[in-house]
């Protein structure tokens, strides 16, 4: 027997508007992101061809070319060829996160010897090392073999390296561990520091595009590309800091294949 019922009614019109609103809202994002990223890829495009000009013929003049230069003059040059080379890299940089915004990162992957590859980032990073005298260590089993893009993990280990010695102050010390997962599919890479250390703050926001621990120190882009490189392998990057006491950072990439290299 039925005693009653009740009707419940409800006005989803507003509902929708909302829905529709955050459609229209993401979906001009979505267009806002693409012309920032055309306009990144064009822009470094137009600027890195001019510009490796005007570095080629500052450097000729400056090797004395069109005749001998006094001391002022050999600086000036100096300072112009420095700042092309930090404009290159910035143009770079640029390209790089235009490729993989728009997922046309192109890897190569083959098995690489980490511990060859390792030993040659450190060297390209001696002089920088040198001048501060800071000694570099490299602590890595031979035989780990990484799958991987040579020049790109070349460039993720440049990155965390020249971090790292921009960040110890003079006598300090870099050093770069590696081992096998236990579950032998990974590799575990360690950057450390004997630097300044990261505040938790900032911990937190360092693989951001653009953000600086210190401002006016690099363009921000640097950590970030390398994050997106790492993820693209399959990897995983982290990093642990104590102000005062330096920093580590943690590079998970996949390991290779074939095994232990003979």
């Amino acid at each position: 027997m039925v005693i009653g019922y009740v009707e419940v009614l409800r006005d989803v019109t507003d509902l929708k508007s909302v829905t529709d609103e955050l459609r229209r809202a993401n979906a001009e994002l979505k267009k806002l992101d693409q012309l920032k990223t055309d306009f990144m890829n064009i822009a470094s495009h137009e600027l890195r061809t001019p510009l490796t000009s005007i570095r080629g013929f500052t450097e000729f003049v400056a090797d004395g070319m069109l005749g001998d230069l006094n001391g002022g003059q050999k600086e000036a040059l100096s300072r112009v060829i420095s700042n092309s080379d930090r404009l290159l890299r910035l143009i770079a940089n640029m390209l790089d996160i235009s490729k993989i915004r728009s997922g046309k990162l192109e890897l190569k992957i083959t098995e690489l010897d980490l511990s060859h590859l390792i030993k040659e980032t450190v060297t390209e990073m001696e002089l920088l090392a040198q001048a501060k005298n800071i000694s570099c260590i490299v602590d890595i089993p031979d035989g780990i073999v990484v799958a991987g893009d040579y020049d790109r993990i070349e460039q993720v280990f440049a990155n965390l390296l020249s971090n790292a010695i921009k960040f110890t102050l003079e006598g300090g010390s870099v050093s770069v561990t590696a081992t096998e997962q236990v579950d032998r599919d990974y590799v575990m890479i360690l950057v450390s520091d004997t630097g300044l250390g990261i505040a938790p703050d900032d911990l937190e926001h360092i693989f951001e595009e653009f953000w600086q621990v210190e401002k006016g120190k690099g363009t921000g882009l640097g950590l970030m590309i390398t994050a997106d490189i790492v993820r693209e392998h399959g990897g995983a990057i982290w990093a642990t800091s104590e102000v005062g006491s330096g920093s580590t950072f943690w590079v998970k990439l996949p390991r290779g294949g074939a095994g232990v290299m003979e």
